[in-house]
């Protein structure tokens, strides 16, 4: 979502100024709002179940 973020900021830079950019930015805001992913427990989540497991695959 950061990314996405980011990329819509340059684009509607590019593209808008004044007023028009002020309240763009503001609705880019409101939609990008979203909780954070804790990635790192996620990712020892898996690495747990694949050392459980003792293979890597979806089966």
């Amino acid at each position: 979502m950061d990314k996405i973020e980011a990329s819509a900021r340059k684009i509607i830079a590019d593209v808008a100024e004044g007023d028009m950019l002020r309240t763009q930015m503001a609705i880019l805001r409101r939609l990008a709002k979203h909780d954070p992913v804790n990635t790192i427990g996620l990712r020892q989540q898996i690495a747990d179940k694949v050392i459980e497991r003792g293979r890597y695959g979806l089966s």
